[in-house]
Parts: structure tokens; sequence; C-alpha cells
């Protein structure tokens, strides 16, 4: 039909990009049959190598590394996002959109001055005993750029060394229900840091929780942002704290939560089909899952399909938050009752469904909203980048090969310098913010908004933002 059709693509190359940083508009007239559109696609061209290793020095196999960077230069509003697993020896190695360094600066800070590297790594929450010292937590997460890849792989003077962190202190606290007073037992306890760790966990019978968590060097490492999640059993209403910041560089690491009401879950589903036939469903909340005839990977003639919301077990990241609730879908054989775990033969659709009113409680830009799936293997989401947007009906839509834990999250932005609120804007109200802090009014800034790494807000980060508006700046 005829208007603005939103065009993405997925290939599959070392040399490319697989998949459309944004959707590609492409205007459909009245009476056309056939309409043109070239994809110009972004190479990777420059390369961002390493090693994963222990606090003692050590390699360690098996760690998921991930990069996350601009392609616009300039805003920082579309980004490249990539994830690998060390090797044996715990290197890594990832191609990426080649970023010239600008002349003058040395070592990158924050988003659009390079690309941010980091790791996940194991949950200490769930271990005891001698397991537990053997559990370490994220590495701090650095800024780099990358070089091109033409250069030799024997030349490593620029390598990163992500150095995980031994889980040294707790983050503790009690979790109350609405009255303030009573305590909620099976609460589920989400927390991220400003620099890349996260831990998660759940209340015990009185209503206390305790997470495994590393002091960090940095200022920004050692602020938390914690939350928590609360659904009764056998009701579907369900329950959220507020997000409560907390710097842990002092001795104190207490930090209570408050629930409120945060709405309805949607009641779980579960159905037959054909896989001959294929499947397409609408669930309560709007939101549509739609599985080609033969799309599913199996020797049975009939499937089941159990779609089941979850507040529990979706944590929150210092890239992503969870917006509300997720979806666990899974299918199994009819007659076996085995789970189907393999790929799909043919790629299924959901489309996700979101409202405004929960947005605007969440504080979330409508515009970094994306789809992801929790991976199991890395114990983090997995960002799902080829997807369409709808904005006026409150809709994204993406394709997969498999089902797992899906939810809707808020890209964060890092923010960069001279951005003060970290909105992803440098303009007047960040002129008035670093104005307010040397007026010593207390104002809540990002910190990655410090322009000449001195670790504070002034006079330089006023000038850097008025060169900045008057487009005045050099390097």
């Amino acid at each position: 039909g005829e208007g603005t059709w939103m065009l993405s693509y997925e290939i599959e190359s070392e040399k490319y990009m697989s998949y459309s940083p944004t959707p590609i508009p492409v205007e459909v007239k009245e009476g056309d049959t056939t309409v043109a559109q070239d994809i110009a696609l972004n190479t990777l061209e420059g390369i961002i190598r390493g090693q994963v290793q222990d606090p003692d020095g050590n390699p360690v196999p098996d760690i998921q590394v991930w990069v996350r960077g601009p392609l616009d230069k300039k805003t920082g509003k579309s980004s490249f996002e990539a994830q690998v697993i060390t090797d044996w020896n715990g290197r890594f190695e990832i191609f990426v959109p080649y970023l010239e360094r600008p002349a003058g600066r040395g070592k990158p800070r924050g988003w659009g001055q390079g690309y941010s590297t980091g790791t996940t790594s194991q949950n200490c929450a769930w271990l005891t005993g001698s397991a537990q010292e053997k559990c370490y937590k994220s590495a701090a997460q650095q800024s780099t750029w990358p070089y091109n890849n033409k250069r030799s792989s024997d030349e490593r003077e620029d390598e990163l060394i992500l150095t995980l962190r031994k889980a040294d202190t707790a983050l503790k606290g009690k979790v109350f229900a609405e009255d303030g007073k009573t305590p909620v037992k099976e609460a589920y306890i989400s927390a991220y840091s400003g620099d890349g760790q996260r831990a998660e966990g759940y209340t015990d019978a009185n209503g206390e929780y305790s997470l495994q968590i590393a002091r960090a060097d940095t200022p920004e490492g050692n602020i938390w942002t914690i939350r928590a999640a609360y659904k009764p059993t056998g009701k579907d209403a369900y329950y959220r704290s507020a997000d409560v910041s907390h710097d842990i560089s002092g001795t104190e690491t207490d930090v209570d939560l408050t629930l409120a009401s945060a709405g309805t879950l949607p009641p779980t589903e579960a159905y037959e089909f054909q896989v001959a036939n294929g499947w397409l469903h609408t669930l309560s909340d709007g939101s549509v899952i739609n599985i080609p005839g033969y799309g599913v990977r199996t020797q049975q003639k009939t499937v089941k399909i159990v779609i089941e919301p979850r507040i529990k077990g979706l944590p929150d990241t210092v890239n992503d938050r969870t917006l509300a609730y997720g979806y666990a879908i899974k299918l199994y054989e009819k007659e076996s009752r085995k789970e189907i775990t393999e790929k799909f033969e043919k790629p299924s659709t959901i489309t996700f469904a979101y409202k405004d009113d929960i947005l605007k409680a969440l504080g979330v830009q409508e515009a970094n909203l994306r789809p992801a799936y929790f991976s199991d293997m890395v114990q983090n989401w997995q960002p799902i980048n080829a997807f369409t947007s709808d904005t006026s009906g409150n809709k994204i839509t993406f394709r997969t090969d498999h089902f797992s834990v899906y939810a809707l999250v808020e890209a964060v932005s890092e923010g960069e310098p001279g951005d003060m609120d970290g909105d992803g804007t440098i303009n007047l109200k960040d002129i008035i913010s670093v104005l307010q802090v040397c007026t010593n009014d207390s104002q809540s800034v990002s910190l990655k908004a410090d322009v000449n790494g001195d670790g504070k807000i002034g006079l330089p980060e006023a000038l850097y933002i008025f060169q900045n508006l008057a487009g005045t700046l050099t390097n």
C-alpha cells in the first residue's frame, strides 16, 4: 500500500555490518508497482583486540565481551553493537566500523568518543562456599579507538586488557510492601553499576537481600542503581519499586526499597497447532506471534506453545533497562513433551506492543526502545538490531530464528563530553546545569560530561558547551 515503509535487512558477512543500524524509510506512492531503494552497507574496517584476565592476571576463557559505539559521529544516535566469546587464552577480536581518532585527543571518554567495551560474568549471588571464591564480577568498561584491520595481527601494542573483579563486598537491604512497613519475601532484585557491573537476587523470608559485588576504582563504578519487582502468587497484579541510586564507596551499603503498584500482568497462554499450518495469535496486551507453516524444526505434526509473562529474571544493565515485563516463549512436541530448542526452519515474527503511560512512568525515551532476548549462556541481554518501529501504533516488530525470554529494553545512552543531563544532546540546559554546579547548587549530572578528564564539572565544561553550540569547537 501507499505510504512510508521502514526497511531493514540482515546479511551474513565479516566485511559489512549484518544489519541496518536504523530503519530505512521508503516512500510508496499510489499506483506504484515497484519501488527501487539502494542500501549503503557499513563496512567493518576497524578492529578491537584484547584479553580478559582474572585479578591475578591469568587469562579467562569463555567470557562474553561486548562492544558498543556510535555510527553517527556527531550525535551518536545510531549505534553499532557486537559480542564475542573469549578463546582458550582469554583473547578476543571484534571487527567494528572504523572511527578516525581526532587529532590531539588522547584516551577517549564517553559516548561518541570511540567505542565502549566490557564483559559479562558469573552471577555470584547463586554461589556459596569455595565456588564463590572463583566467581568474578564484570571488568570495568573501557573506552577505546579501534585501529585499521589492515595492520598485522601481531601488532598488539594498543590492545585492551579487561580485568574481572573479585566480589569483595555486599549490597544489602530490605524490600517493603506499599505500606512501607511489611517486608516482602521472594521479591526480585536487580542492580547495576555505572561501569558495567551487575547483580541480581531475591529477598528471603524476612524481606532481606544481599548481592555480592565488587568495589570500583572510579566514582562512577561505585554508583549503583537498584530496583525490586514482585508478583504475588496466584494474582495478576505486579509491583515495582522506583530505581534508587546509591554510592558504595563509603561504609554504608544498605539500600531499602518500597514497592508500588505497576499494573496487571497478562495471563499465561498455551495452545497446540499443526506445524504444517503455522500459527498466528494476538496476545491480550496486543502483542502478536506469527509462526509460518513448516517453520518449526520437528518430526512431529503437532506442537504446543507456551507464552508466560515475566517480571523476574529480567536484569537491568548500564546499557539496557527492561520495560515493565517480558515474555518467556517455549515450544514443546505434543507426543514426547520435549522442549524444541533447535533453530527454526523459517524465521518467526514477533510484534511487541507498549503503552505511552508506561514509558512516562518509567522515564523511558520511545526512540531508545528496542527488542532483546536474554541469553542463558552469557547471562545478559542480546540486542535484536534488525527491527521496525511503529511509534504511532506503539509497536515494535522483529524476526527471530528461536524462542527465548524476550522483552523491550531501553538502550541507555552513555552521554558525551558536555552532555550534562545525559539526554544525548548538547543544548542550553547543559549550560544552566554547569553554572548551577559552579554556584554550589546541587545538581544531578553525568560524569561522562567531563571534557578534560579532571573528574570535575566547572568552567572548562561551560566553555566547551558554548563553543559546541557556536560551531567554533576545535580539536
